[in-house]
């Protein structure tokens, strides 16, 4: 069983948005009696000492880039549930910790990073890592997810909501994210008929991962060179 703890994470000097505090409230009443854990720059590196790629993203300002280590690692170690700080609950989640680890899609065969549940020392996670670490920055978690869930042969089945894979429990797009400006379903605004009675979070986009124009071209460069 995943462990009742709520993993969160927020680097840098500035303040948490008001529209953060408001979602990371939704978890006091949908997520009771779980540890929630902030991860920022100091806690990690008294937990974990000092990551090279951490130390460098943070110095370079790509603070989404570094929590995208940091829960690699939080996830592994201690399993529990990691929230990006702009998911809002909006129904108990006790039923996702019955599974040893689940995600959820944004899309059609697209997973989501900005919720993620573990049992402890789940392989999945030293994968991940490892990944992330590779791309040094010009890949969005998501992407890297995708690649490592396509190797080892694990895809949500077309016809179910809910799809088990070499103990992956895979939800689609209704539980966690009734609303993507991004996605095939083209919703540009979250409307109250979206969410279903199956919806345990809604994603709020803060964009934080976003490349800039020079490391977008960059990126296409090096995917261009590895399909050659």
């Amino acid at each position: 069983m995943i462990p009742a703890i709520i993993h969160y994470i927020w680097l840098g000097k500035s303040e948490i948005p008001k529209i953060y505090l408001d979602c990371m409230e939704s978890w006091k009443e949908h997520a009771v009696n779980y540890d929630c854990y902030l991860w920022n720059e100091d806690s990690y590196r008294k937990e974990f000492g000092q990551n090279d790629f951490v130390e460098e993203m943070i110095q370079r300002k790509k603070f989404a880039f570094a929590a995208d280590l940091i829960r690699c690692d939080v996830l592994y170690r201690f399993g529990g549930i990691y929230l990006d700080t702009d998911m809002e609950l909006v129904r108990d989640i006790s039923a996702l910790r019955k599974n040893i680890a689940f995600i959820g899609e944004e899309d059609i065969d697209t997973p989501s990073c900005g919720i993620l549940g573990c049992e402890p020392k789940f392989w999945l996670f030293q994968e991940l890592k490892a990944a992330v670490i590779k791309a040094n920055g010009m890949q969005t978690i998501p992407f890297l997810l995708k690649n490592i869930l396509d190797l080892h042969g694990v895809k949500k089945i077309d016809s179910q909501d809910i799809s088990t894979i070499k103990d992956i429990t895979i939800y689609s797009d209704k539980y966690f994210y009734p609303y993507n400006p991004y996605g095939s379903a083209k919703r540009s605004q979250l409307l109250y008929r979206y969410i279903t009675k199956d919806c345990y979070a809604i994603h709020h986009w803060a964009k934080s991962w976003k490349l800039s124009f020079l490391e977008r071209i960059k990126r296409k460069i090096i995917m261009r060179y590895r399909k050659e």
